[in-house]
């Protein structure tokens, strides 16, 4: 057996662990507490984004009041990605952010028991459901990549820039 071999082997079974997992009852119930101790590596096939590196011709940011949404409209198809332990390709929906009143308490899911100042999500819809709608009426139609964020230095931003961006995130409808 070659180390190729061996090595699609274990790819397909930690992808076949993986989705097991996922499609187990309360598999993905929200808020999640990361376990680092309890977390093993798995090996899969590389996640592969394709048209990432392609500019969206128009964006939109919306805040709803309970978070802010960036969505995108792209002169070609959207971006998507492939591979890992998905079948089929998922395509871009929307980015969406989770954030608190203070730095210590922002994020909505936490490591070994710690919240972070900020959560990003970057939604994404299996491809052969057309609409996010729509894919989330199936179990297997929609994915989330979680991002945690940090506070490291916001003397980047002017006075006037912190006003701004803080009055737009808590104004619904801005």
């Amino acid at each position: 057996m070659s180390l190729t071999t061996e090595a699609n082997d274990g790819y397909k079974r930690d992808a076949k662990l993986l989705q097991d997992l996922l499609d187990s009852e309360h598999a993905l119930e929200s808020p999640i507490d990361l376990d680092i101790g309890r977390m093993r590596i798995i090996e899969l096939d590389p996640l592969k984004w394709i048209g990432i590196d392609i500019a969206p011709r128009k964006l939109k940011l919306t805040n709803t009041g309970l978070t802010v949404i960036l969505s995108a409209k792209w002169p070609q198809g959207r971006p998507y990605l492939s591979g890992g332990p998905y079948e089929g390709n998922y395509t871009f929906a929307q980015v969406h952010f989770h954030w608190g009143e203070n730095e210590m308490r922002g994020s909505e899911h936490t490591v070994d028991g710690a919240s972070m100042a900020m959560e990003l999500h970057v939604v994404c819809f299996k491809e052969e459901y057309e609409t996010l709608e729509l894919a989330l009426r199936r179990p297997n139609g929609v994915t989330v990549f979680v991002y945690f964020c940090k506070v490291m230095n916001l003397q980047i931003f002017t006075l006037n820039e912190t006003h701004k961006l803080y009055h737009f995130m808590m104004s619904k409808n801005s």
